[in-house]
C-alpha cells in the first residue's frame, strides 16, 4: 500500500505519530479472500475501521470525527434507529445485504458498563459494542455418508470458530496461493497459525469455545475441519 496508495499511508502514519492506534483493512479486486470485491475498482486499498487512544477503542459518532479529521478513508456508516429488537435485526440484515456492503456490516455503538454487571461479549476494551452481521456464502454441501452411531451435536460457538478458520484458509489462499494450501506438508503449520491468529484476534470467541466445556485440542480439531472443508473445496474447484 505504502507503493500503490503512498498518500493514504501517509495519513495513516500521520495519525499514528499522534498517539493514536488504528486497525486497518486490506481489500481490492486482487485481495478478495471470500470473493465480495471482484468487482472493486482497485486491485488494492485499505479503509480504517477502529480507532483508539489511551487504552480504548473509540466508539461512534466521535471516532468518525477523529477518522474523518485527518482525511482518511473509512467504510460507509448509517446511524440506525429502532422501537424493537425484531426491527433492530430486520434493518440490519436489510443493510447488511445491500450489494454495495460487499461482506456484511458490523454494528458499532458505545458501550458503559453498569455497576454489578460484566459483559465480556462484544466489548471491546470497556468502551465499545459491537457484533456482526455477515452475508453468507453459499457452498455446495457434499452428500453426507451414512453414519453408524449417531454425531454429537457442535455447539453454536464451535461452528463460529470453524467460520473465522474459513475466512483465514480464505486469506492463506490469495496471500500463499492455492499450492501452499493444498500441500499436505503445510496442513499443521496452517492450523497452528489459525489458531494462534484466533487467540490474539479473537480471544473472546475462544473464551466463548472454552466456557463450553471445549478444550484446546478441540480448538485444533474445529480448525483442522475447516481447514479440510476448505481443501476439499479447492479441490473441487481445480477439477471443474
Amino acid at each position: 500500500m505504502a507503493v500503490m496508495e503512498p498518500e493514504k499511508a501517509r495519513r495513516i502514519m500521520d495519525v499514528a505519530e499522534e498517539g493514536y492506534v488504528v486497525e486497518v483493512e486490506l481489500f481490492g479486486s486482487r485481495y478478495t479472500p471470500m470473493g465480495f470485491h471482484k468487482g472493486y475498482e482497485k486491485p488494492f486499498d485499505v479503509a480504517v475501521f477502529e480507532v483508539g487512544l489511551e487504552g480504548r477503542w473509540i466508539p461512534p459518532p466521535e471516532k468518525y470525527e477523529v477518522i474523518d479529521g485527518f482525511n482518511l478513508p473509512r467504510p460507509g456508516a448509517v446511524r440506525v434507529e429502532y422501537d424493537s429488537v425484531d426491527q433492530l435485526r430486520e434493518k440490519l440484515e436489510s443493510i447488511a445485504h445491500r450489494p454495495d456492503w460487499f461482506e456484511g456490516a458490523v454494528v458499532k455503538a458505545p458501550f458503559t458498563p453498569k455497576e454489578g454487571f460484566q459483559v465480556k461479549e462484544y466489548v471491546k476494551t470497556g468502551s465499545l459494542l459491537l457484533f456482526k452481521v455477515k452475508k453468507r456464502v453459499e457452498l455446495k454441501r457434499r452428500k453426507p455418508k451414512k453414519k453408524k452411531k449417531k454425531e454429537r451435536e457442535e455447539p453454536r460457538v464451535y461452528l463460529d470458530v470453524k467460520e473465522e478458520a474459513v475466512n483465514e484458509v480464505a486469506k492463506l489462499v490469495v496471500e500463499l496461493g492455492e499450492e501452499y494450501v493444498m500441500d499436505a506438508r503445510n496442513t499443521g503449520v496452517i492450523i497452528e497459525r489459525i489458531v494462534r491468529y484466533l487467540d490474539e484476534a479473537h480471544p473472546t470467541l475462544v473464551e466463548r469455545f472454552k466456557a463450553e466445556g471445549l478444550t484446546d485440542r478441540d480448538l485444533r480439531r474445529a480448525v483442522g475441519e475447516a481447514v479440510m472443508d476448505a481443501k476439499r473445496r479447492l479441490a473441487r474447484r481445480q477439477g471443474s
